[in-house]
């Protein structure tokens, strides 16, 4: 199951694709193609900005029957003539499916009827299906009677609330369809309400339950990222950590000794944690004994109180760590004997992970408020154990990541055998949550269960730096590298006493700089050489898809003759050159000779009576052309 965002409707500058794309959380985007007649005009902004970070898009076409100018005039558009601007604009390459947005009002079925013959007739109807996005509402209202007709298209259905993590609604609840469908192969969850930070408008979000490569129809090797994703975790004295970080790495963490972080360049998340031992009422964080007695948003406010003093002084650290190693307590050998006692343990976890997930949420809320991100959870190796099952009350803690941007943490010793990111990332999807942003804040060797006399790497491997690299460091690395939503792994440690650990002295930074990523499947499919081949398709295709898409913005609906601006009202004319030219609308106007126009006292609901646009003096080609662009969106 992936997140798809809709961007149509959305400013290009302002959204961060490339931040959605790195840490994973955003695996596709739909795109609006065209409307009416009229190729979109942030079309091609999106889509280079998205090629350029190996990412696809679904094309769309708002299907318009009409559209009326406020009072006089309805223009009547062409259903046939639709299905071939639309299908003239896209991109012969691509093998996903085309979409129709049917939910433009005035809509009715013989003029969709229309559409999908002529979509059906084309070339590219041949080869790319075609979904239709509808709610289940405005599909009944549309069809009457007529639902085999549809049988043969896909459904990308609008059932907004439907899923977490936007509402309490469970994720497994049973949707109603529209007929003549039993099932949708793309669900948009969330529209107005839709959260992606950090953009901080409102985002259309779907899930679609199959991997990219079955949307898109391909896969494409890719090496996967382009800054190093093993990082130095650095303590008091660690004299590698400032080579380090000249490598850009992905992130890079520190404990107690925060300004060694400074020299972290942009482009590296920088993640703090100060140690709580005896800071917290002469105790350390303990979330068994507190769950008993504080609420949640109280031990959140003590742990912020706690580490204020630290966020004032370090301003360059980004992400404030929590409570560290977390640990569920259990009783093994008495729950495996009594029954009973098993049940109430069981309890007894379970509501203690429900007041931890409530601490992180309020944890993240009030980092959010000071400007700074929270890395929660920070589970010790191998916790939650698996077998207690508690990752499912664990849900409005990961909701966190969505509305605060928090980052979840944990340490993952011991190599591949015992990583756990991955489990983590398909339990966090069941309960809805795609893609939350993963960080393993401490890794390397430690004793742990699956390796017998495992400990220090030091000790493990006899001081051995390279069998370290070969048989841990790098296979975690090449796993990571692979995992859009994994942020990184931080090596424990860069200095500190514990000489078992150090990894002071070592080439692992001279490793880290010459390591190259594996080539794999992965959800951002692109290379280097395949990106730059993409972005020079694209400038040579730029005049043709200039001189198309000119050629359509001239076209007018086809019961209006003659030039542009045929029986229109003062206010439209003014709407259009604000849509036209933002901020400089008046400026435009009054070059145009159109002073009188915005003029307080001038009456707007008058016919407009000036020349054509065409005919209007003071502007350049370039500036006709625009507010020739922009006029059906005008005239509605």
């Amino acid at each position: 199951m992936i997140t798809i965002a809709d961007l149509s409707g959305e400013n290009p500058i302002t959204v961060p694709i490339e931040a959605w794309c790195d840490t994973g959380r955003i695996a596709g985007f739909v795109l609006r193609l065209s409307v009416g007649y009229l190729a979109d005009t942030n079309y091609e902004i999106f889509r280079r900005r998205l090629r350029a970070r190996g990412r696809r898009n679904l094309d769309y076409h708002a299907l318009l029957e009409e559209q009326d100018d406020g009072d006089q005039n309805i223009y009547k558009f062409d259903p046939a003539r639709q299905a071939r601007v639309f299908t003239s604009l896209m991109h012969p390459d691509w093998t996903g499916p085309a979409v129709v947005d049917v939910e433009a009002r005035g809509t009715t079925e013989p003029f969709l009827r229309a559409f999908c013959d002529e979509y059906d007739r084309t070339e590219i109807g041949k080869v790319r299906p075609l979904w239709i996005y509808t709610s289940v509402g405005m599909w009944h209202t549309l069809i009457v009677g007529n639902y085999g007709r549809y049988a043969g298209y896909g459904l990308w259905l609008a059932a907004w609330g439907r899923m977490l993590p936007h509402t309490s609604t469970p994720p497994d609840q049973v949707l109603v369809y529209p007929d003549p469908w039993t099932q949708a192969d793309m669900l948009q969850y969330a529209g107005d309400n839709g959260e992606m930070p950090p953009y901080p408008g409102a985002v259309d979000l779907s899930v679609y339950p199959g991997p990219i490569e079955q949307l898109f129809g391909q896969a494409l090797p890719v090496v996967a990222h382009s800054r190093p994703k093993l990082c130095p975790h650095h303590l008091l004295g660690g004299p590698e950590t400032g080579r380090w970080l000249a490598l850009t790495p992905a992130a890079a963490k520190a404990v107690g000794d925060l300004g060694a972080l400074q020299a972290a360049k942009p482009g590296t998340l920088t993640v703090g944690r100060m140690v709580d031992d005896g800071q917290l009422g002469g105790q350390s964080f303990d979330m068994n004994r507190q769950s008993g007695s504080q609420t949640p948003e109280q031990a959140a406010d003590e742990y912020i109180n706690f580490l204020s003093p630290y966020i004032r002084t370090n301003p360059w650290i980004a992400v404030w760590e929590g409570p560290n190693e977390q640990v569920f307590e259990s009783d093994d050998a008495r729950e495996a004997t009594d029954p009973a006692f098993k049940v109430q343990m069981d309890a007894r976890r379970e509501s203690v992970m429900r007041w931890y997930a409530d601490f992180c949420y309020a944890f993240a809320q009030r980092l959010h408020e000071l400007g700074k991100r929270a890395g929660i959870g920070s589970w010790s190796t191998g916790n939650p154990r698996l077998e207690h099952n508690l990752l499912r009350f664990y849900g409005k803690a990961l909701q966190a990541t969505v509305n605060f941007n928090a980052v979840e943490c944990r340490h993952d010793y011991g190599g591949v055998a015992g990583l756990r990111v991955q489990y983590d990332n398909a339990q966090f999807e069941a309960l809805g949550y795609v893609g939350v942003p993963q960080f393993i804040s401490e890794c390397g060797m430690d004793s742990v269960s699956w390796l017998p006399g495992s400990g220090a790497w030091r000790n493990y491997y006899n001081g051995d730096f390279d069998r370290y690299w070969n048989e841990c460091l790098k296979p975690v690395l090449d796993v990571i590298s692979l995992l859009g939503y994994c942020i990184g792994a931080a090596v424990y440690a860069d200095g500190g006493s514990s000489r078992g650990y150090d990894i002071a002295g070592t080439d692992i930074v001279a490793r880290v700089a010459a390591y190259t990523p594996p080539i794999g499947e992965t959800i951002m499919p692109i290379t280097k050489a395949q990106q730059q081949q993409y972005l020079a398709d694209l400038d040579a295709a730029n005049a043709r898809i200039t001189t198309t898409r000119s050629a359509i913005a001239a076209l007018t609906p086809d019961d209006v003759a003659g030039k542009h601006l045929p029986g229109v009202l003062n206010q439209d004319v003014v709407n259009l050159f604000d849509r036209a030219a933002g901020v400089a609308y008046i400026d435009w106007l009054k070059r145009a000779g159109l002073t009188s126009l915005y003029d307080p006292a001038a009456d707007r609901k008058q016919p407009y009576s000036g020349p054509a646009i065409e005919d209007l003096p003071g502007l350049t080609d370039t500036e006709k052309a625009a507010l020739i662009a922009a006029l059906p969106a005008a005239a509605g």
